[in-house]
């Protein structure tokens, strides 16, 4: 229990004159985010016009008297009590509050790596349009890197750690057997779905001091149990496979809903992996809810953007973050054909590069114990690079054949049933006749298991 203390939150650096030339900025917060731009230096008309309303908004703001039940006093003192009306810098106790102010203040070309990624989002941002105007940076930064002490994480009671770990929450299996389970996962589940850092898993898992995600840890086991040798299970003191997934799923499940981490790349990683548990059709958290909230914390990050000309990222995390994105690509497709639901990934809002074999490129000054974190094969990246192209074409037939008007046209005309199935065996055949000779099914006397793999998901 002593590797995994829940850590109070680190105050932040402020500079004492934050906010001096810019008090309007400190309007801007998750509530006031979609309001007038507040203030603007540009001698174009269009922009003069804007600041003239950003500073009308800003006087009634701060003059307007309310009139229900004489509490013009009570209404005043809130405005200014709150970093989303009052026009006075927020409290250095609040370093949330600072972290649209300090992404103007500082130049974020010069920070250091963190976990935390702030994703700046379009043009129409209003954030985004004062950033830029001042940078001047073209083409304008979509991934900003914010420091450690603006990540606060939620301080947790003793009532609280108490009810956690009375469910378990914190249990993991003894270390022979944690051992196990992370060597089958790196095994199986790593080279289908490359989502985690293997060096930077490695070099944390022995770490007393600085140990992975006891959230990540309690999902990588849960898909780990599908997996294992059934010794393995039992040792757990398990008497089956469902058994112990259902135990890790819900303490993953518990620490995920306690706000337990506050790694945003941690949490993706953690919901891609619990969208694995399947316990009942009428489940409302079933695996398209951990997959959508997957994508959608991902979007959050600004995965679907393109990190090679606009983004402060380093080259390890833009390797890995393209994979994520591709597996979620992926079981987004796989989902949506398995269970006819809606696609939640639209190829027009990305502009994310494709995955090549680039992109699983490992550190080589670190020493990995390779019998408990199998490195990635030639054959492991052929079959996710094969994968994602098989995806795009699957997606594009669904798009272009299974559509709500498509199957209308196809109910009033049977020979387009025909046509359509002959059009998709046709896209199906290029794309096999163009996989590398290792990954070809009929062309392979002796097929592996990962060249079985896809022969049987692009018969799907």
């Amino acid at each position: 229990m002593s590797r995994y203390p829940r850590a109070g939150g680190k105050g932040a650096s402020q500079s004492p004159n934050l906010l001096s030339e810019l008090s309007p900025l400190a309007m801007i917060s998750d509530v006031a985010a979609s309001q007038p731009i507040l203030s603007i230096s540009s001698s174009s008309t269009t922009d003069n016009a804007l600041a003239e309303a950003a500073q009308g908004w800003i006087e009634r703001a701060t003059t307007e008297e309310g009139d229900v039940n004489g509490t013009n006093v009570e209404n005043s003192e809130l405005r200014e009590s709150s970093p989303a009306f009052s026009t006075r810098p927020p409290s250095p106790k609040a370093p949330t509050d600072m972290i649209y102010a300090d992404l103007y203040d500082n130049d974020r070309k010069s920070e250091p790596q963190s976990h935390t990624i702030f994703y700046m989002g379009h043009s129409t941002h209003n954030m985004s349009y004062i950033v830029n105007q001042k940078g001047g940076v073209n083409p304008p930064l979509l991934h900003y890197p914010i420091v450690d002490g603006l990540n606060t994480r939620k301080p947790i009671s003793a009532e609280e750690l108490t009810f956690y770990r009375s469910r378990g929450d914190y249990e993991l299996p003894p270390q022979a057997i944690q051992d196990e389970l992370i060597r089958t996962y790196f095994t199986v589940v790593q080279p289908t779905y490359p989502i985690i850092d293997r060096i930077q898993f490695a070099r944390s898992y022995k770490n007393q001091s600085c140990p992975p995600s006891l959230l990540l840890l309690q999902a990588m086991f849960m898909v780990s149990s599908t997996h294992c040798p059934m010794e393995v299970i039992l040792r757990m003191g398990f008497k089956t496979r469902y058994e112990a997934k259902r135990t890790f799923y819900r303490r993953a499940r518990g620490l995920f809903d306690a706000d337990y981490e506050s790694n945003r790349i941690v949490n993706i990683q953690a919901t891609f992996l619990l969208q694995f548990w399947w316990e009942s059709p009428i489940e409302q958290k079933d695996s398209g809810y951990w997959l959508n909230l997957a994508i959608f914390l991902a979007q959050q990050c600004g995965m679907h953007r393109c990190t090679e000309r606009a983004s402060s990222l380093s080259p390890t995390d833009r390797r890995l973050w393209r994979r994520i994105w591709t597996c979620l690509c992926i079981r987004d497709g796989q989902m949506s054909l398995a269970f006819g639901k809606p696609f939640q990934i639209q190829a027009t809002d990305c502009d994310v590069e494709p995955m090549t074999a680039d992109d699983f490129v490992e550190e080589t000054d670190v020493e990995v114990d390779s019998s408990l974190f199998p490195p990635f094969s030639k054959q492991h990246i052929r079959y996710s690079i094969t994968m994602a192209r098989l995806h795009k074409i699957g997606k594009n037939l669904v798009r272009r054949f299974l559509t709500s008007d498509v199957l209308i046209l196809q109910a009033y005309s049977p020979s387009r049933d025909r046509n359509t199935i002959d059009e998709a065996k046709s896209l199906l055949y290029h794309w096999n006749k163009t996989l590398e000779p290792e990954m070809q099914h009929e062309a392979n006397p002796h097929p592996d298991f990962w060249v079985r793999i896809l022969h049987i998901f692009s018969r799907c």
